[in-house]
């Protein structure tokens, strides 16, 4: 396994052991100089010389990423949100890396182009690679960062506390930045031309996806703090008020509007002709183009709290009263068109959590670790402890596990 720090470096892979176990410096400062005190010397003690140049050209020439088929790109995996893969990782599965930043992650990294992307509240944006965890670049984007980056070929997009939404090239280049009217807290989503922004001052932004223009926005009742949804010609957009806005894609014009007389923490997920939202207390099924329910299953008790996985017919989503004592979840799934439940199982808890959907599989961030579940069956396929992991963080791509922990660190699991 690979373990870098932001100040040390613990060679627990055989290369490192061959260099001398750890070896201790800044780990990596693009916009400094201490990367050339460290990184060149871990590279030719660890790598050999030849490694030196990409270190050294890191901030050269932008190259467009292949973001492959199994990658996580954005919040939910796609602008739809169906948080769904083919499969995931094969097992068994080890400890791969652990890089450690500089300050709390309070989202999932995404992953694409065989590269990590997450970004902290001290405002760092972080490139690292997927199959090291080393750093290929960092950037400063001047303000706190709590959502997950999005990622195209070319850019990788963030918003930011102090209102800025901006456009990083996948060289570590500012391509723009556009500034809001309050704290962008929400992943940003690039779709076609356009790159679509919720913002805490009432307004989803869509914005030109090559200089960041302002194409159009709309007005809400209330503040925008959980990231907009696209699928069939529409833009879905959860509301502090408790309304979900479908508004139309091409010019931000209100189609329809739903009042779901609760409250938001998740993005919509939008499948053939349906999309399907959930409050606190409610999960719903609305018709695309109407906004007309066709079902709704409240929770009772208890909360729901994870984002929706569309797995083919199935809706899963998780729900119960948390931590603490007495507390704990259960994932619940859904026959997608009826609403009837067709399976549940009990989880370990966790106040706000990340799941993710294989074909055969559902994976979930717990208090305790990651664990994966057989679909229908409820039988135990992965239990993966990790002490201090962060719930909600969970990444799943088709060859890996990525996840943060309340010390700084991002985790990598995977088959080796």
């Amino acid at each position: 396994m690979l373990y870098w720090d932001q100040g040390a470096w613990d060679g627990r892979s055989p290369a490192g052991r061959r260099a001398g176990g750890r070896l201790r410096g800044k780990a990596v400062d693009l916009n400094g100089n201490r990367l050339l005190k460290v990184a060149v010397l871990v590279t030719f003690l660890v790598m050999g010389a030849g490694a030196v140049l990409g270190t050294l050209a890191l901030r050269g020439r932008s190259t467009a990423l292949s973001v492959e088929r199994g990658e996580w790109p954005m919040e939910g995996g796609e602008p739809a949100r169906r948080a769904w893969l083919e499969r995931g990782p094969e097992r068994p599965l080890q400890e791969s890396w652990v890089q450690r930043l500089k300050d709390r992650l309070d989202a999932p990294p995404a992953v694409a182009g065989g590269r990590v992307f997450v970004g902290d509240r001290d405002g760092n944006l972080y490139c690292l690679d997927a199959a090291t965890g080393l750093p290929r670049w960092e950037f400063d984007a001047g303000s706190e960062i709590m959502a997950t980056p999005a990622v195209s070929e070319e850019m990788v997009f963030v918003g930011t506390g102090s209102g800025v939404v901006l456009a990083v090239g996948v060289d570590g280049r500012v391509r723009w930045r556009r500034e809001l009217g309050d704290a962008v807290s929400a992943s940003v989503l690039p779709t076609g031309d356009r790159v679509y922004a919720a913002s805490r001052d009432r307004f989803l932004y869509a914005l030109d996806r090559e200089n960041g223009t302002v194409v159009w926005k709309h007005e809400m009742q209330g503040p925008l703090e959980v990231a907009p949804t696209v699928g069939e010609g529409h833009v879905f957009v959860p509301c502090g008020d408790g309304l979900l806005y479908a508004l139309k894609e091409r010019d931000g014009e209100l189609d329809w509007c739903f009042d779901s007389r609760g409250y938001f923490r998740f993005p919509a997920a939008v499948h053939e002709g349906r999309v399907y939202l959930c409050s606190e207390f409610e999960l719903f099924c609305l018709d695309v183009q109407t906004g007309m329910e066709h079902w709704k299953q409240p929770s009772g008790s208890v909360y729901y709290r994870s984002n929706l996985c569309v797995r083919g017919s199935q809706v899963i989503v998780c729900q119960g009263s948390g931590s603490g004592e007495g507390g704990g979840n259960t994932l619940v799934a859904f026959e997608a068109r009826t609403g009837d439940s067709l399976w549940n199982r009990a989880v370990g808890g966790a106040d706000r959590t990340a799941i993710t959907a294989t074909d055969k599989e559902v994976y979930v961030g717990t208090d305790e670790g990651i664990f994966s579940y057989e679909v229908g069956s409820g039988a135990l396929r992965l239990d993966q402890r990790l002490r201090g992991i962060l719930p909600y963080t969970l990444t799943v791509t088709s060859d890996a596990l990525y996840t943060t922990t309340e010390n700084f660190r991002v985790h990598c699991f995977r088959h080796i």
